[in-house]
């Protein structure tokens, strides 16, 4: 017959390797960076993205936080954006404004985003878009950011809607009002 405290030490044993790797987890995406949460903080943003879509290309955003969570900006991107193997690759430019809720105290920042907007491509269509994403950024430094971004853009002349995943990187300027928290 065992004894309790065999029984006990076997489930550490097993168990223990998972545990250690959950928490080095934990320890690495709620680690605090330097980028941390200021509030009356007015942020660029110059960046290169890709997405399923499949489109590529530039985008520079303005974004004001009027608090530790809140802030409001403008997108301005312009894509070449590649169809099937027999179209031509086509220019499209869209602009949004967006309002966001982020947690930016942590290196791996989580964000929600819904914005409006519109799309023009260089045939001179242009249509009124919505978007919703969620985010996730990787900003171990006040100076730099690489981000995760899913989400879905409907626009108002389509009846289906755009998913897309896209990854972009982006070099940031922060201009605060010297308020941190």
């Amino acid at each position: 017959m065992r004894r309790a405290g065999g029984a006990v030490s076997a489930v550490l044993r097993r168990h223990a390797p998972r545990g250690a790797l959950v928490g080095l987890l934990g320890l690495v995406l709620c680690a605090s960076s330097a980028a941390f949460a200021t509030a009356d903080e007015h942020e660029g943003w110059l960046g290169v993205d890709a997405d399923t879509a499949p489109r590529a290309g530039i985008s520079a955003r303005y974004r004001y936080a009027w608090t530790d969570f809140w802030a409001v900006g403008m997108t301005l991107q312009h894509r070449i954006r590649v169809g099937d193997a027999q179209a031509l690759p086509t220019m499209e430019t869209a602009a949004f404004a967006d309002a966001r809720l982020t947690l930016d105290a942590l290196t791996w920042a989580p964000s929600v985003v819904v914005g409006v907007g519109g799309v023009t491509a260089w045939d001179g269509t242009v249509a009124p878009i919505a978007r919703a994403a969620a985010v996730l950024a990787y900003r171990p430094a006040r100076d730099w950011s690489l981000q995760l971004c899913v989400g879905v853009d409907q626009r108002l002349t389509d009846t289906a809607p755009r998913p897309f995943v896209s990854v972009s990187f982006g070099w940031i300027r922060s201009v605060t009002s010297g308020l941190d928290f």
